[in-house]
């Protein structure tokens, strides 16, 4: 199981690669296999490559920043 440290440390990667716009560097935060849902409970999307694909063409297209407050 991750430390703190360790959990806290990948938000703070998730949040600056997304900022900024790296989308190599984002997808490779997930598994392959990965199983998403953003929100929680609306729509899943399976696999690293969908989810890539097209939630990060949307995230971008929505120009959305998002940052971990405190730590």
């Amino acid at each position: 199981m991750a430390n703190r440290a360790e959990i806290v440390r990948a938000i703070k990667s998730y949040c600056r690669v997304q900022n900024e716009k790296d989308a190599e560097g984002w997808g490779a935060l997930f598994a392959e296999e990965v199983l998403h849902e953003d929100p929680v409970g609306f729509r899943q999307i399976r696999g690293k490559a969908q989810l890539v694909g097209e939630f990060w063409d949307n995230i971008m297209r929505n120009d959305v920043q998002i940052w971990l407050a405190g730590d």
